[in-house]
Parts: structure tokens; sequence; C-alpha cells
């Protein structure tokens, strides 16, 4: 778990004064030969805060900055299933949603789902250093390729 607050004050050469709080959740629960489920649970709440402040979709298959609210609560889930010593493929979908203002999670407009998989390999098995490689689709044609070292959490 994960908990902070961005303060930001005019007093320090900022235009306004406003609040950001986050909480973030992480679980890691592993089953048979290697398995593990992974599940990730994003909030972010302003208070205050001008409209380039706002809290943006974190979800793979979006940019960030994209689509914007007061408010943003996001949920993914994501299998990583081994397929050899240093092989894994993972699986995964979320949805997140924009809320606060004029915005709620009611309006289907302001959720954002999404869905993809991947494959990694363990490049360094005794340092844990993965490469992975994913492909994840949101709506309204958003979509994302994404190469990197390590998971996405």
């Amino acid at each position: 778990m994960t908990v902070n607050n961005i303060a930001y004050r005019d007093w320090l050469a900022r235009d306004s004064n406003f609040d950001l709080y986050r909480l973030n959740l992480r679980g890691y629960w592993e089953h048979g030969n290697g398995h593990v489920l992974a599940v990730r649970q994003i909030n972010q709440w302003s208070s205050n805060a001008p409209p380039a402040a706002y809290a943006p979709v974190i979800l793979r298959g979006y940019k960030i900055g994209q689509y914007l609210g007061k408010d943003m609560s996001s949920l993914e889930a994501e299998e990583r299933l081994r397929l050899a010593a240093r092989w894994t493929a993972t699986i995964f979908s979320g949805v997140a949603c924009l809320y606060g203002g004029d915005l709620n999670c009611t309006d289907h407009a302001n959720v954002y789902p999404n869905i993809g998989a991947g494959v990694q390999f363990v490049v360094k098995p005794k340092e844990k250093i993965v490469a992975n490689l994913e492909f994840a689709m949101g709506k309204s044609d958003n979509y994302g390729i994404y190469l990197r070292m390590g998971y996405a959490y």
C-alpha cells in the first residue's frame, strides 16, 4: 500500500493552492507451479485542483493525460503464467473510472476498460531482470505496445 499527498501552495511559487491525494494497493498470490495472480488498485483524488492537475486514467492501453477527471479509480488484475524456467506469459484486464465534478461512474463515457496479453523473458535470473513485451487494448481505438524491463507492477 502507498498513500501520499502532494500539496501545491502559492507561497512555493505556485499559481494556486490545491492538493492531490493518492492511494495505491497491490497484491500478489502465488498458485501452482510458479503462476502468480497480481492485482493493483489505484486512486487519485483532488481538492481545488485546476483541470491541468486532474487525475488521468492509469491503465495499459491508454495514454497518460488523454482522459482526465477530478478523481480517478482503477482496478487491474494480471495472471502471470510460468511457461518455462525463464519464460512467462501474462493476460490482464481492468477498468478505470473518472468521477467528481460533473463526472460519475454510472455514465459509460467515464468508464475505461482494458484487456491485454504479453510475454516475458528472464534476462538475468540471479538479479531477477525481466524483459517484458505486452499489447493492451482500451475503448475507442486506444491501444498500446509496451516493451520494458520488469513487469507493469
